[in-house]
């Protein structure tokens, strides 16, 4: 008699993730943010190691998911490759030598420190296609970004870069448990906002709140709140309710010796 063995059950322990409660989970976040918000998921480090593919295949379909969000060009080629076709959001910046690659793709590259307009002007131009950017803007986290009183050498940039289309702009906060300092910084973001308009840009969407900033701050979540660990698993110190955990982790007895004193 064969036996019908999945390759799973080739180890001693799997970690099993419910994609039907993924989606379920992403449609709770909805009904818990304000009307009209969008998901940008986040799905960096193969979506935490869950599978950045088969959840963002389950996701795709819903209407209030506006795209994917990851850390490196090489995880959007994948998600690419893998037939995701909705927007995906590069959110670290990119590498001279991958802008060929990502133009080709259509991802989203994050705009977020000086020349990086220019080099991706070159790149599109040399694709002939346009490439679209959301900018950064640095309230106070210091990764990568502009801080409100350097856009003006961005903007000079942009006035050069034809081939570029500003479709977001984003920050993130640096701590927030700390609801004073997250004011402070929604602030800053929104006075890059009025400097980018004022100077003909339109910041196109607008997000600034991760999983934590959309629990605890509603006023916060804009056009779009960028989830990943919310999609996953609800609040671990302070759960909100309406998230299941999504994964199990099961491992196998292999034998079992009894003790005696």
């Amino acid at each position: 008699m064969q036996m019908n063995i999945s390759m799973n059950m080739m180890n001693n322990s799997v970690l099993e993730t419910n994609l039907a409660q993924v989606r379920r989970n992403a449609e709770a976040i909805v009904r818990a943010i304000p009307a009209g918000t969008k998901l940008l998921p986040v799905l960096k480090c193969d979506a935490y190691g869950l599978g950045a593919a088969e959840i963002a295949r389950v996701l795709e379909p819903l209407e209030t998911v506006s795209g994917f969000a990851v850390a490196h060009v090489s995880e959007g080629l994948a998600l690419r490759r893998a037939g995701i076709t909705k927007d995906l959001l590069v959110m670290s910046s990119a590498l001279p030598w991958q802008l060929a690659a990502a133009v080709e793709a259509d991802l989203t590259l994050t705009c977020g420190r000086a020349g990086f307009a220019s080099e991706l002007q070159t790149a599109a131009k040399a694709a002939g296609k346009t490439a679209a950017v959301h900018i950064k803007i640095d309230t106070g986290l210091h990764r990568i970004g502009f801080a409100p009183d350097e856009l003006g050498g961005l903007l000079e940039e942009l006035q050069h870069a034809p081939s570029l289309r500003v479709t977001g702009t984003f920050s993130h906060f640096s701590d927030t448990s700390d609801a004073a300092l997250c004011a402070r910084e929604y602030q800053l973001y929104g006075s890059a906002l009025e400097a980018l308009r004022m100077a003909g840009i339109e910041p196109g969407l607008r997000h600034v709140a991760c999983s934590a900033a959309s629990e605890r701050y509603p006023e916060y979540c804009l056009d779009a709140v960028r989830v990943g660990r919310r999609l996953f698993m609800d609040h671990p110190t302070a759960p909100c309710g309406g998230i299941r955990e999504v994964s199990t982790w099961r491992s196998f007895v292999t034998m079992v010796h009894p003790r005696r004193a």
